[in-house]
């Protein structure tokens, strides 16, 4: 397995474990507008460019994380996601 492999294997694994966490923490998100998300991953986006100026790589990662775990929580209750 090659570093890049190992990475993303790394990566998709803290997704799915912050994906868990968040579900335990807010349920249901399904009732949730697109409106809504889009506020809260912009906020997120504000925190990883905090991480970025204030040179912190390992809140950085954990930010990226959380915020990739947020979009993918929006794509599944996406109504046009395909089947």
């Amino acid at each position: 397995m090659s570093d890049l492999e190992f990475a993303r294997v790394v990566v998709l694994e803290a997704i799915l474990k912050e994906r868990e966490l968040q579900d335990a923490v807010w349920e249901n998100q399904e009732e949730y507008s697109d409106s809504w998300w889009h506020v809260i991953v912009t906020e997120k986006n504000g925190q990883v460019a905090k991480e970025i100026h204030e040179k912190s790589q390992r809140q950085l990662f954990r930010k990226l994380i959380e915020i990739c775990a947020m979009y993918f929580a929006w794509a599944e209750i996406n109504p046009k996601m395909e089947k």
